[in-house]
């Protein structure tokens, strides 16, 4: 009995695993912060995509328009982390670019978790590798749970349709709120500079990873994502921008800090809304024109 059960269960994972590949599913997107994370980067892996730019960074950098940017562009940012997980995915996967965007605005933030290892664990990469059933935007229970979400939001827009005046105008209430809450607290955040030591840390291991990937051919480019005036002259933005462009100086990578012209309206300081987002993404395109 034990046996066929084992038996069946892997036919069932091997059956799985071809309409997967063989119906071509996109898979499942809606998952939270982590595992959409996990998600972009294993796409980013097993897939046979080798983009000509790669753009890694934060959850600044992940709002960029694509896009609008170029249509044979891979963004590889981490939302709630920083550039270092994507670079480390480039120089792991072997998957070099002919330009990779490095937004440094985050590299105060220490990662609580690593895309790369989660990706790249041993035993199990070679199995993600065969059977994108063990991919994490592919198991069945991601289906599962984006099938009972669709149903929720399906429920919750018909119960509120008659009312849609109203809940707009109360989003927009809470969203001014919210924003100047966010606003003033990530004030108060950039204005403190106790991380230094970790900041120092960061920029020593992007610049060895970022040296290599030099080495290797790639052309690399540091940016900075636009903020808002009070977060662009705090304490550690400047700090971080100072060790950017040195680290761009001695390595002779190019580097493209926020000026008084650029578009800077963001939902909470440091993340730039639609309209400030596509016009800095639209500048990001005219800056790779002139790299190539």
């Amino acid at each position: 009995m034990i046996k066929k059960t084992v038996i069946l269960t892997i036919l069932i994972s091997i059956l799985y695993a071809l309409v997967i590949q063989i119906g071509g599913f996109e898979g499942i997107t809606s998952f939270n912060v982590w595992k959409r994370n996990v998600a972009r980067a294993e796409e980013f892996v097993f897939s046979e995509i080798n983009p000509e730019i790669i753009v890694v960074g934060s959850s600044a950098s992940a709002n960029l328009i694509n896009d609008s940017i170029s249509d044979q562009l891979y963004n590889l940012s981490t939302e709630g982390g920083n550039c270092i997980s994507g670079i480390k995915l480039v120089n792991k996967s072997k998957k070099y670019p002919e330009i990779l965007i490095v937004e440094f605005n985050s590299l105060f933030r220490i990662e609580d978790f690593s895309i790369d290892d989660e990706v790249f664990q041993k035993g199990i990469f070679t199995l993600k590798e065969f059977n994108p059933s063990m991919r994490i935007k592919h198991r069945p229970i991601a289906y599962a749970s984006n099938f009972l979400q669709r149903i929720k939001e399906k429920v919750e827009y018909e119960l509120n349709i008659n009312n849609q005046v109203f809940y707009q105008e109360k989003r927009n209430e809470n969203n001014d709120e919210a924003r100047s809450v966010l606003m003033k607290n990530n004030v108060e955040f950039f204005n403190h500079l106790d991380d230094k030591e970790i900041i120092n840390i960061q920029f020593k291991l992007i610049e060895k990873e970022l040296a290599e990937l030099k080495n290797k051919g790639v052309k690399i480019i540091l940016i900075e994502i636009p903020s808002e005036l009070e977060i662009y002259q705090s304490l550690k933005a400047k700090y971080i921008r100072e060790i950017a462009l040195e680290i761009a100086n001695n390595n002779s990578f190019e580097i493209y800090v926020q000026t008084d012209n650029m578009p800077n309206r963001t939902t909470d300081g440091s993340h730039l809304d639609y309209q400030s987002s596509l016009i800095y993404s639209n500048y990001l395109k005219e800056i790779i024109k002139k790299s190539n």
